[in-house]
């Protein structure tokens, strides 16, 4: 279902949000901060405003990055003040004309690699520490200023249509007039199903035959998992549980050590939509908190096309470099030519070894960097 939302800063000044909620505005967008912990002068009215009035919200951070290191830390300082809230859209990363011009200003030019590498890492940082990232752009910057970004899109085009289908959130205006908002404001909606992340717990069994946008939930669930049917073919999202959902499902239940009877239940949804740190966590035996950290680090093991080449965390490095672009062939738990490929890239390109050799040492660099420390 698509659902309308606004996104508010200080420039709004302050919000009555039982009026915004009442005129049928169903989630917000805030501004948290911008640049080196800069914190928005109504972010926290805003976020307790929403949160009073039952509005669902994300947040997003004004960057003033021109390294990956400094989007980095613009995530951290973001995630810093949405901690004491209930956090349920997405955190983004938000690259304007006012970014490029600051770097300029620092003698630094932002070429499409340098905003797609800043954009990755500050939504690498933001799941990493358990949230849901997100990158924002307008037409001009989708055609010129980033390749890939393998987060959710919030894409921004004030037209009669957004001319694209593959975005979370179209912000289609910036003069939308909202009762509770004086002035201006911009206005979105939200074609994905944010709330509780990707929790599918509102019906306890879901199995062969049923239909709705639930099972559309865990099809997308176990298709960006790599999760495939019988026959090794990607899930079709479709919202209709048939042979093909089963079939995948009873392939990750397997993996997760659940009773593989091709039905989702309690225990399905305790573990499979988890974000990736946990499940990692579960792949190598650690704590399950979802928080990387030494104890996580410690249980990594070593991975290689020679070394536990099926090892379950073979499938999460896997997902992970697949979802950031690197070569990596199918997501199979099994570790051949591809994954040595993949593997080597990433650690030429992000660990910044000079003789990359395709092998994930246990509680090494390239474990580091995975996990974010």
């Amino acid at each position: 279902m698509i659902v309308r939302g606004v996104d508010v800063s200080y420039h709004q000044g302050a919000v009555d949000w039982k009026k915004v909620k009442a005129s049928g505005i169903r989630f917000a967008m805030l501004r948290a901060g911008f640049g080196k912990n800069n914190i928005d002068k109504q972010f926290c009215a805003n976020a307790k405003g929403c949160q009073n009035a039952g509005i669902p919200f994300g947040a997003y951070w004004f960057s003033y990055a021109y390294t990956a290191d400094m989007a980095r830390r613009e995530a951290q300082y973001c995630i810093q003040a949405l901690r004491p809230y209930e956090i349920k859209y997405p955190v983004s990363f938000d690259l304007e004309y006012d970014t490029v011009s600051y770097a300029r200003k620092h003698g630094v030019t932002i070429t499409r690699t340098l905003a797609t590498d800043m954009a990755v890492a500050f939504c690498e940082e933001v799941e990493r520490m358990g949230y849901m990232g997100m990158n924002y752009a307008n037409l001009d910057y989708m055609r010129t200023m980033f390749f890939n970004v393998p987060y959710d899109l919030w894409f921004a085009r004030y037209s009669a249509e957004p001319g694209r289908n593959d975005m979370a959130i179209w912000q289609y205006s910036s003069a939308g007039a909202v009762p509770g908002i004086k002035g201006r404001v911009d206005m979105n909606y939200c074609y994905k199903d944010f709330i509780g992340g990707e929790s599918v717990s509102m019906k306890s069994i879901i199995q062969n035959g049923d239909i709705g946008r639930q099972v559309g939930q865990i099809q997308e669930i176990l298709k960006k998992q790599g999760w495939t049917d019988g026959d090794g073919r990607s899930l079709q999202i479709d919202d209709a549980f048939g042979e093909c959902t089963k079939q995948a499902l009873i392939k990750a239940q397997n993996y997760y050590e659940i009773a593989a009877d091709g039905i989702w239940g309690p225990e399905c949804d305790s573990i499979i939509p988890q974000h990736w740190i946990y499940r990692l966590q579960f792949a190598v035996g650690a704590g399950l908190d979802g928080i990387p950290g030494p104890e996580t680090l410690s249980h990594t093991p070593t991975i290689s096309r020679f070394i536990n080449q099926t090892h379950k965390a073979v499938r999460m490095v896997q997902e992970r470099l697949s979802a950031l672009g690197f070569p990596m062939g199918n997501v199979d738990g099994i570790a051949g030519p591809k994954f040595e490929l993949g593997v080597k890239q990433y650690q030429k390109q992000k660990v910044g070894l000079k003789l990359p050799d395709g092998e994930l040492t246990g509680g090494k660099n390239t474990w580091r960097f995975l996990l974010g420390l």
